[in-house]
């Protein structure tokens, strides 16, 4: 466990580092929460920093929410619609995985990868 917990970091400290493996999560689902956040979610520097640390792969979990996101304010915009393109046209293929969540219901999850 402590190994775990040296190993986690927030995106901010870990500018200047990078390590083989990188897993990232954004954790918001709820659409009220993504537009009240969406200043720090979509800031180009925190994307820049987490998609550019990783040597040899990186693991980005995110919701469809965040991804499909489409702010009110203009500049955010495009600064969102680089979340949309990583996932649906850097990451140019795709499988559904069915998995059993924690109270064993089955459910589908589409995982996006780079060829």
């Amino acid at each position: 466990m402590n190994l775990i917990r040296s190993s986690v970091y927030s995106v901010e400290k870990f500018q200047g580092s990078d390590r083989d493996l990188i897993i990232t999560s954004i954790g918001l689902s709820d659409i009220d929460k993504i537009e009240q956040e969406t200043d720090f979610i979509f800031n180009m520097n925190r994307f820049n920093v987490l998609t550019s640390r990783a040597k040899h792969k990186l693991i980005f979990i995110a919701s469809k929410e965040i991804v499909n996101f489409i702010p009110e304010d203009k500049e955010l915009i495009e600064k969102a619609s680089k979340y949309n393109f990583y996932v649906n046209k850097f990451c140019n293929k795709e499988m559904i995985l069915n998995i059993q969540d924690e109270n064993n219901n089955e459910m589908q999850v589409k995982f996006r990868y780079k060829e």
